[in-house]
């Protein structure tokens, strides 16, 4: 039975349009991930795409064809024994070898046996009528032989020095300042001979020769002297050197800096002030600058109308020199005892009558202070101090010494030695502080005298 016939049965209507099936669109299956794992996913799409991406690159769509290239031998003219090598060229690139280029020599004079000849002469002729004194030492004669030998060499090695004196086998040994002072008086002599008979007056001929004619053989032995001492020092010396070098230029900055001074002190006392003259051309500036200056003039009479102040010291002194007794005593007889004829016959205005000698004054604790500072003050305070570098210097000195920075008992007495002492201390650390200076200078002198 079918359904239709069962909807008979029951009176069931049905719609007269068939019913339309939904199409299930079926889900493509990525790449790179197996069914099942992707199943699970289900209506979430992964944010990722899961494709592997593996493309090569976009093929070159050139308008020209790639040229061709081919398999050849080629020779390179650099070398003479005729080797055959082979490589890839284009095929539209012909020509010698790219590389022979580089294969360059230095243009080396040709030397001809006339004109050795003649150079030697010429030479000779030379050191007739110089006075120079001859060498103690005097050097081995150069050949034609062997002095084309050494053109050869140097033509062959492009003026290697050390190579062409390695490679140097003739039967007189030369040094290599020998050999180079050949080849350039030589050479030199050449270019100027063949400069001379073309008339050619080209600068840099001119340069090349006296180039040639600076080179000083007993000088280039000097500089390779020296540096040979210099490369032989031994660690001890090098730091010793480096020490002074340190202490020339401390000194020289020091004194840099004192004439700098000196010239910025000059121009303060010496120098007049150059102020703008602007401010004066009007007639306000002018009306101020009489001012200015009249008030200034009154001042400067001020100070010459006011006499000076008339110290009491030196009226005492008079007194003292003519009377004979201390300022002390014409003041205390002046003060204390008055000038009553009765007081005059007691011991202590025959006392103070009578001259006092130091030793009596330090008897009887007489003292008097010319300059007394107002307050009150310890004696101890008026000990000499000095900078605070040099103070604590003169500290270790005296706790070296086993004396306190400070006296126990500052009479006045113990003040004035210790004074007297830290004073000398002073004066002796200065002396050893420009000694030392000097003996530093002398060394610098004498090692750059000794270079």
């Amino acid at each position: 039975m079918s359904t239709s016939d069962v909807l008979d049965v029951l009176n069931v209507q049905r719609n007269s349009q068939p019913t339309q099936k939904k199409r299930v669109t079926a889900t493509k299956k990525q790449a790179g991930i197996n069914r099942e794992l992707y199943n699970l996913l289900g209506a979430n799409t992964p944010s990722v795409q899961l494709t592997p991406t593996l493309r090569f690159k976009d093929r070159i769509h050139a308008i020209q064809k790639p040229r061709l290239w081919r398999y050849e031998t080629f020779q390179n003219g650099a070398r003479t024994d005729g080797l055959e090598l082979s490589h890839w060229v284009k095929e539209d690139v012909a020509g010698p070898y790219p590389f022979e280029k580089y294969n360059t020599k230095l243009p080396i004079p040709r030397l001809f046996e006339d004109d050795y000849d003649e150079f030697l002469a010429r030479e000779e002729q030379e050191k007739k009528e110089s006075d120079k004194p001859e060498d103690e030492q005097p050097e081995e004669p150069w050949s034609f032989a062997e002095t084309q030998y050494l053109f050869g060499l140097c033509e062959m090695y492009d003026l290697r020095w050390v190579v062409i004196h390695d490679r140097y086998e003739y039967e007189t040994f030369r040094s290599m300042e020998d050999l180079k002072a050949q080849f350039y008086r030589l050479s030199a002599q050449i270019l100027a001979k063949r400069a001379a008979e073309t008339g050619s007056n080209d600068e840099t001929t001119k340069a090349t020769i006296e180039a040639l004619n600076s080179f000083d053989k007993l000088k280039e032995l000097n500089r390779k002297e020296y540096l040979t001492k210099l490369l032989s020092r031994s660690s001890a010396e090098i730091a010793e050197e480096e020490s002074l070098v340190i202490e020339a230029r401390k000194f020289e900055m020091s004194a840099k800096k004192m004439l700098t001074e000196r010239l910025q002190l000059l121009k303060l006392l010496d120098s007049p002030q150059s102020a703008s003259t602007a401010q004066f051309q009007t007639s306000q500036g002018l009306a101020q600058l009489y001012n200015a200056l009249m008030v200034s003039d009154k001042h400067k009479k001020r100070k010459a109308e006011t006499p000076p102040v008339a110290p009491v010291m030196p009226a005492i002194k008079r007194e003292k020199l003519s009377s004979g007794i201390s300022p002390l005593q014409q003041y205390l007889k002046a003060h204390i005892l008055g000038h009553s004829h009765e007081e005059s016959h007691s011991p202590v205005a025959q006392l103070l009558s009578r001259k006092l000698t130091p030793r009596d004054e330090a008897l009887y604790g007489l003292s008097f202070q010319e300059k007394i500072a107002p307050g009150i003050s310890l004696r101890s305070a008026r000990v000499h101090t000095f900078k605070p570098t040099v103070q604590a210097k003169v500290g270790a000195l005296l706790t070296e010494l086993q004396i306190p920075a400070k006296p126990v008992m500052p009479t006045m007495a113990v003040a004035e030695k210790f004074d007297e002492l830290t004073k000398a201390i002073g004066v002796l650390m200065d002396i050893k502080r420009q000694k030392d200076k000097l003996e530093a200078e002398l060394k610098v002198l004498k090692n750059l005298k000794g270079r």
